[in-house]
C-alpha cells in the first residue's frame, strides 16, 4: 500500500531487471514507479496487471486504486474503470490483502460485517473497532465489548472511549471510569478540556464538580500563557473520552431521579466521579 503512494526518485535498476524476468513483487514496484514518478499510465497498467495476474494481492489492490484514479479523473466519470477497480479490489480482499478488505467494508454496506470480521481476524485494529461499532449499533453488546477490548490490546488506545461509553450505558460505572482514568493519564488534560468538563457539570447541576474543573481550567490556562488554544488544534482526546463517558453515565440518572433505583445509581455515579476529581486535584497539587 505504501509503495502505491510513495515511490523513490530513482528506481533500483535491479527492480526493472527482476520485473522483466517475471518477479511479481518487482513488477508491482515498477508499475507503481512508472505511474507515480513518470506518469506513464499505459505502461503502469501493464506492469500492475502482470503482477496482479501473477497472484500478487498487493498488486491487485494497487491496480484497483489505479483504475479508481482513472475513473474519478475522467469527465464524465468512467463506469468501465470504476467496475475494474471494484473487481480488482474484491480479488485483493479475497486473496487476503487487509487494506482491500477494509476498503470492501466501506464500499459495500451489505457486506460490511463480513469484511470487517475478516480484517479484524487478520489483525486490523481499525477493523476491530469498526466491527465493535457495527455490533453495538445492532445491539450485540457482549461481542461489541469483546472487540473494543481487543482493539485496545492491539494498539488502538482511543477505543477505550468507546468501551467506556458502552460500559457506562450498562450501568458498569466503576469499569467505565477505570478506562476514563487510563485515558486521562495517557493524555494530559489541557485548559480547554477542563473548561468543557466544567460546563458539562454545570449543565447537569453539579456545581461542586463544576467549580473544581473550572478552577483547574483557569490554573492550566495561566500555565499555558494563553486564553485559548490556537485555531485548528484538535480536541484533547482525554477530554473527549471523559465528556463522552460522563455524559453517558450521568445524564440518564439525572433524567430518572424520580425513581428510587435511579437515585441509588446516581449516588454511585456521583461518588465515583468525585473520586476521579479528587485524584486529579491531588495530582495537580503535587506537580
Amino acid at each position: 500500500m505504501a509503495a502505491y503512494n510513495t515511490v523513490p526518485d530513482i528506481l533500483d535498476p535491479n527492480v526493472e531487471s527482476a520485473a522483466e524476468a517475471g518477479d511479481p513483487t518487482s513488477m508491482r514496484l515498477l508499475g507503481n514507479y512508472v505511474y507515480r514518478a513518470r506518469h506513464e499510465r499505459s505502461l503502469a497498467e501493464q506492469w500492475l496487471l502482470a503482477a496482479a495476474e501473477a497472484g500478487d494481492a498487493e498488486a491487485m489492490y494497487d491496480l484497483s486504486r489505479f483504475f479508481w484514479d482513472q475513473a474519478v479523473n475522467k469527465i464524465p466519470q468512467s463506469q468501465t474503470e470504476e467496475a475494474a477497480s471494484e473487481a480488482w479490489c474484491r480479488r485483493a480482499a479475497e486473496s487476503g490483502w487487509r487494506p482491500a478488505m477494509e476498503s470492501m467494508a466501506q464500499r459495500h454496506p451489505h457486506e460490511q460485517e463480513f469484511w470487517l470480521r475478516r480484517a479484524a481476524d487478520d489483525g486490523s485494529p481499525a477493523s476491530m473497532l469498526g466491527l465493535a461499532h457495527f455490533l453495538e449499533r445492532r445491539g450485540q453488546t457482549a461481542e461489541a465489548e469483546h472487540w473494543y477490548r481487543t482493539a485496545v490490546s492491539n494498539g488502538l488506545p482511543h477505543a477505550r472511549r468507546n468501551l467506556a461509553s458502552l460500559l457506562a450505558g450498562q450501568g458498569r460505572l466503576a469499569e467505565a471510569l477505570r478506562y476514563v482514568r487510563a485515558e486521562a493519564e495517557a493524555a494530559p488534560i489541557g485548559s480547554r478540556a477542563a473548561g468543557e468538563l466544567a460546563d458539562l457539570f454545570q449543565r447537569l447541576g453539579q456545581t461542586d464538580e463544576a467549580s473544581v474543573w473550572r478552577a483547574q481550567a483557569e490554573a492550566l490556562r495561566l500555565d499555558e500563557g494563553t486564553q485559548e488554544h490556537p485555531a485548528g488544534t484538535p480536541p484533547d482526546l482525554a477530554a473527549v473520552v471523559l465528556t463522552a463517558v460522563i455524559t453517558t453515565a450521568v445524564v440518564p440518572f439525572v433524567q430518572a431521579l424520580a425513581s428510587k433505583v435511579a437515585e441509588d445509581a446516581y449516588a454511585q455515579a456521583r461518588q465515583s466521579v468525585r473520586r476521579l476529581l479528587h485524584r486529579e486535584d491531588l495530582t495537580s497539587s503535587s506537580s
